[in-house]
């Protein structure tokens, strides 16, 4: 439970930093917010694959739903980041 714990808070970071940057985005549309949003959604995603040492696999293996919200999460805040 632990490691699990330990593991999300990085793709949760980069989800919380994707959204702030989304935000500012909305309010001032300069490039760097989006490229800061896209850059941090796009990290989440790759960490919450669950295969092999990444944060994903421990996440997975301790809590199905937490890594599911979360990896949903951040296709949604990268999909949006791209898209926009």
């Amino acid at each position: 439970e632990s490691v699990g714990k330990i593991s999300i808070a990085g793709p949760a970071t980069n989800i919380a930093l994707s959204t702030v940057f989304l935000a500012i985005a909305s309010l001032i549309p300069t490039p760097i917010f989006l490229l800061g949003a896209a850059f941090n959604a796009w990290i989440a995603l790759f960490n919450l694959i669950p295969f092999g040492l990444l944060d994903g696999f421990k996440v997975f293996l301790w809590d199905k739903k937490v890594w599911a919200l979360a990896f949903m999460a951040s296709i949604v805040l990268t999909l949006i980041s791209y898209l926009s």
